[in-house]
């Protein structure tokens, strides 16, 4: 190919380099993680936090089970640090998403207005998510003299954005996971500061402090899902403007082409939250009414990043434009 070709294909696809999609994280359950419900956590595995007893763990390809017995109040949630190498997003118009999708395997949004679907991403700050809290790990409880071990450390201090859907007549939400205060004192060391998603919906949530709500609530119109039907969960936090970012959570059916619900809100100053860098993230849910036993099945998770090509990218492409067009020049001098 003459170079001057090379350089108007450089021309053409410049505009498409100004963002480039990346595939971040994708897992279908297969190979390379699994489930640490206790001692080691390696980078990319799934732990499992709830303030009831989890029902039905198993682990394989293209399902991630899990669940609760029968409750009219409880929740429960999987939580990965997904990369040893957090993705900062900070020019106008990048963005990073997480997609979810899963299989109701019993009774999910079925309990009444507080049951919730949540999903979240955050910064973890190089701190792995907390192991043996999956069976009624995360309480309001303060063990004997003073803390329950799970106060300080591990997702504590993890920082992120959190969607939440509700059952029809609830409310639907988007906002903060501040770092967790811990002290030695009883009422300041207990496990809720694991929690990344349910804030301050009873005890075991995190509270101290709660999140801060981007916007305002939005009436839930979503009826309870239907059983051994597929879901697509999406949030994607995109850079809006200037110290402001775009959340938005939507939940679509399987194969993504009805969407169901959708929520989209703009930071402002109290829930920016400065020099965010995405490596960790939760998906969980909450039965809250009637006593319904629960389950759910995660079938695929991926983290996409949009982002801005490096100056590298572009000095590229311009140097070979300029190579072609001065080849070019030289032939008609010629």
């Amino acid at each position: 190919m003459h170079l001057s070709k090379i350089a108007l294909a450089a021309l053409l696809i410049a505009p498409a380099a100004l963002h480039a999609q990346t595939t971040k994280f994708t897992s279908n359950f297969s190979t390379g993680e699994r489930v640490a419900t206790g001692g080691t956590y390696d980078v990319g595995d799934w732990t499992l936090a709830s303030t009831k007893n989890i029902t039905g763990i198993s682990y394989g390809t293209g399902a991630f089970n899990f669940g609760m017995a029968a409750t009219t109040s409880g929740f429960v949630e999987a939580q990965n640090r997904f990369s040893a190498t957090a993705t900062t997003i900070s020019n106008v118009g990048e963005w990073i998403e997480l997609k979810v999708k899963f299989t109701n395997g019993s009774n999910l949004l079925a309990g009444g207005t507080s049951s919730l679907i949540n999903i979240g991403l955050f910064d973890s700050g190089g701190a792995n998510p907390a192991t043996g809290l999956e069976s009624s790990g995360l309480t309001a409880t303060d063990t004997s003299p003073v803390g329950s071990g799970f106060a300080s450390g591990n997702a504590q201090n993890w920082e992120g954005y959190v969607g939440r859907f509700a059952l029809t007549g609830g409310n639907n939400q988007i906002y903060t996971r501040a770092p967790q205060l811990a002290d030695a004192t009883v009422g300041g060391s207990t496990s809720e500061n694991q929690d990344l998603l349910f804030s301050n919906v009873g005890n075991g949530a995190f509270d101290n402090p709660s999140g801060t709500q981007l916007g305002t609530t939005s009436a839930s119109t979503q009826a309870a899902l239907s059983a051994a039907t597929q879901y697509t969960a999406k949030l994607r936090i995109t850079v809006s403007g200037a110290s402001e970012y775009t959340v938005d959570y939507v939940l679509m059916n399987g194969a993504g082409d009805t969407t169901l619900q959708t929520l989209s809100r703009t930071t402002v100053s109290g829930s920016f939250i400065n020099n965010l860098s995405i490596d960790g993230l939760a998906i969980g849910y909450r039965q809250s009414g009637t006593s319904l036993a629960t389950s759910i099945s995660l079938n695929s998770v991926d983290v996409t990043v949009n982002a801005i090509p490096e100056p590298s990218g572009f000095a590229a492409l311009a140097g070979l434009a300029g190579l072609g067009f001065a080849a070019t020049r030289r032939r008609r001098a010629a």
